[in-house]
């Protein structure tokens, strides 16, 4: 059941028209089934979405091959840990170069669109106007529920960045707050409105963020087997 679309949020957030796209088969074949559809989810929704997928399923592969099949200049935001995963998995699956950033002293090398540069959450915070001038066309938020206060210092570098032609958020961590998704909607749509209030307000017991999640995230069951990775 898609819930109705509110009057002023229809105003803010028309539907993304569909981008014309076909998985390449060099792509496909590195990919589950589900991962797949997750790539043709991005295009059918004019390539901002959210991926909510459970640990262990694979979002990081699918904005890799998302990275491979753009080829435009890409930057993945993730917590500090992840970092060095994230570079292997863009250089080992995809073959792409990746240039990872942890120090906040270091400079960044030019924007390139065959080089991913890759982040971290506090790395972001302390070159926040640096990387907001570089302009991105793709990029990718890893663990997107850190982003889910509007106030807080990341949030709002994040919604800098946001601004770029293509997004993802990632976040396998359930939000049981609806206000905590309103951050995410309103990155995804830079059309969507710069309200709080309406938003947490409208909908009665929370199903904001089913809305949410049906027009950015497609909500899908999948059974995967350990055997099967």
């Amino acid at each position: 059941v898609v819930l109705p679309v509110p009057e002023w949020l229809s105003v803010c957030n028309p539907d993304a028209p569909a981008i014309p796209f076909q998985v390449p088969q060099l792509v496909e074949s590195q990919l589950r089934p589900h991962q797949t559809e997750a790539v043709r989810f991005f295009f059918q929704r004019g390539g901002r979405i959210c991926i909510g997928d459970e640990m262990g399923l694979g979002k990081t592969r699918v904005v890799c091959a998302l990275a491979k099949v753009l080829q435009v200049p890409t930057l993945v935001v993730c917590p500090s840990g992840l970092r060095a995963n994230w570079q292997t998995e863009m250089e080992r699956v995809f073959g792409l170069e990746t240039k990872a950033y942890v120090k906040a002293s270091n400079s960044m090398d030019p924007v390139s669109a065959s080089v991913v540069d890759v982040v971290s959450y506090s790395w972001l915070v302390s070159n926040c106007n640096a990387l907001a001038k570089r302009q991105y066309s793709f990029v990718a938020f890893d663990e997107a529920h850190y982003l889910k206060s509007p106030q807080a210092a990341r949030s709002k570098c994040a919604f800098k960045l946001s601004k770029a032609r293509y997004l993802v958020l990632l976040s396998g961590t359930p939000m049981s707050r609806s206000k905590d998704v309103f951050s995410h909607l309103r990155m995804l749509d830079k059309r969507f409105c710069h309200k709080f209030f309406p938003f947490t307000g409208f909908y009665p017991s929370g199903q904001e963020s089913t809305f949410f999640a049906y027009r950015y995230c497609k909500p899908t069951r999948v059974r995967v087997s350990r055997n099967e990775f």
